[in-house]
């Protein structure tokens, strides 16, 4: 009697990646992915997995995947979904948070016939280091990357890290310290730096492996977007789009100092000619 052949191998982990911009729709990105039928979801849009690796403490990460898990536990509880329930509780008591098994173990769940990943936009502010250690760990992932025109992008960061200000520990500075020491902070620079970022992406993802979107597609042409998504992650088109009109994080924008809005168009100027001679003058008036 003939052996049976060997099981498949299960496929690696990973299907796709956003690594950013920040504040550059990728929230919207990732409920509008969720959304879709082909799509598996792991516990939270952003593992922070890679941020983890590559920081100087690795505790504050660890804290930060407690509170995700048990938030994640909760609204499985409310859906009485116990399958997940148990997926998560497992995540939770490993020991071994952040290594290659671990991160394999997040999207163990996934079916087959579905496509799983995760949204974390810090990641494109990682070094060298960082970078290698995503190709190296997830080489099948195709990447997605959101451009946002770079003051539009950077001026609501700083409407975020002060509204976050409000209710924070630094609650009762003013708003122009708060804004300085924002604009002090090196990751403020680097979540938004193209002309850096896009140079390090292009030297690790080539034609096919890599998609840049522009943000203005998600308010101009959400359904373009979705589905150059669609056909750059392999996905089935999708019959419905229920968040496609969404809006996320919307609310009263804040005045801006004008000493941290000089600053920002400082640094905006030469990520807004690169973005227009890297893509060309479409592609840049399209990410306003």
């Amino acid at each position: 009697m003939a052996a049976e052949p060997p099981a498949p191998a299960a496929p690696a982990r990973p299907d796709f990646l956003c690594l950013g911009a920040h504040k550059a729709g990728t929230t919207w990105l990732a409920r509008n992915l969720w959304s879709h039928p082909q799509v598996w979801m792991p516990y939270s849009k952003e593992l922070h997995h890679f941020t983890a690796r590559h920081a100087e403490r690795e505790e504050p990460h660890r804290r930060r995947l407690g509170r995700q898990i048990r938030q994640a536990i909760k609204r499985a509880r409310k859906g009485r979904n116990q399958s997940r329930i148990a997926y998560l509780r497992a995540l939770r008591r490993r020991d071994d948070a952040f290594s290659d098994a671990w991160y394999q173990s997040v999207f163990a769940p996934c079916p087959r016939h579905q496509k799983t990943g995760e949204v974390t936009p810090f990641y494109a502010a990682l070094d060298e280091a960082g970078l290698d250690d995503i190709k190296r760990s997830a080489p099948q992932a195709k990447i997605l990357y959101l451009i946002r025109e770079p003051g539009a992008r950077a001026q609501s960061a700083l409407r975020m890290a002060l509204k976050r200000a409000q209710a924070g520990p630094a609650a009762g500075r003013s708003v122009e310290e708060t804004a300085r020491a924002w604009l002090e902070k090196p990751e403020a620079k680097a979540r938004g730096a193209y002309a850096d970022v896009v140079p390090r992406l292009d030297a690790r993802w080539g034609e096919g492996e890599i998609l840049y979107l522009p943000y203005g597609w998600v308010r101009d042409a959400p359904l373009k977007l979705m589905q150059s998504v669609e056909a750059h992650l392999g996905l089935r088109p999708s019959e419905s789009w229920p968040k496609l009109t969404e809006r996320v994080h919307a609310g009263q924008p804040a005045t801006l100092p004008d000493f941290a809005l000089e600053a920002i168009e400082a640094e905006a100027a030469r990520h807004r000619d690169f973005l227009a001679e890297r893509f060309g003058e479409a592609f840049a008036d399209a990410t306003r």
